[in-house]
Order: C-alpha cells, then sequence, then structure tokens
C-alpha cells in the first residue's frame, strides 16, 4: 500500500511540474515591447508640421503608439528637452523596423 501512495505522490508531482513548466512558458512568448525615445529641437516650425503630419501614419502602420508626444515638461535637473516624444512597439524588432 505504501508503494501505491508513493507512486501516486510522484505522478501527482510530475503532472504539476509539467502544468507549471508550460505557464512559465506561455508567460514568456510574448516579447517584451520596444520603445523609440526621441529629444527634438525644433528649428523649423513649418517643416516640422509637414514632418509631423507624415510621421504619425509612418508610426501607426507600423503598429506604433505614441506615448508621450510634446507637451509641458517640469524638469527637476539640468536643461529640460524642448519636445519630448516616447512611441511604443509591441517588440524592440518592430522598434527597430520602424
Amino acid at each position: 500500500m505504501k508503494n501505491w501512495k508513493l507512486w501516486m505522490t510522484v505522478v501527482v508531482g510530475v503532472a504539476v511540474g509539467f502544468a507549471g513548466a508550460n505557464a512559465i512558458r506561455a508567460q514568456q512568448t510574448k516579447p517584451a515591447p520596444g520603445y523609440v525615445v526621441g529629444e527634438l529641437d525644433i528649428t523649423d516650425p513649418v517643416a516640422y508640421q509637414q514632418y509631423a503630419a507624415k510621421s504619425s501614419a509612418i508610426v501607426a502602420a507600423h503598429g506604433g503608439e505614441y506615448l508621450i508626444r510634446g507637451g509641458k515638461v517640469t524638469p527637476l535637473e539640468g536643461e529640460p528637452p524642448k519636445r519630448f516624444v516616447v512611441i511604443q512597439y509591441e517588440s524592440v524588432k518592430k522598434a527597430l523596423e520602424w
């Protein structure tokens, strides 16, 4: 009777181990997001407006999403950037393809 209980414990332990390994592997299949961070100093506002109009469509075509796009910057230390942009992609590979 003791051998039967031991074997059942081993079988259950192996099953739990396989289930846990599959759960961990499933979580790791999704790649980490990739980010493009830009600090811009605009010297020609007219040309920048044309660039911004075209760049939005290109970013969207590659699956990018603007997380930060301009806005007021409050520096904690040093000089603040003139304009700041952060674009998120589903992976680093997608960000590099952009």
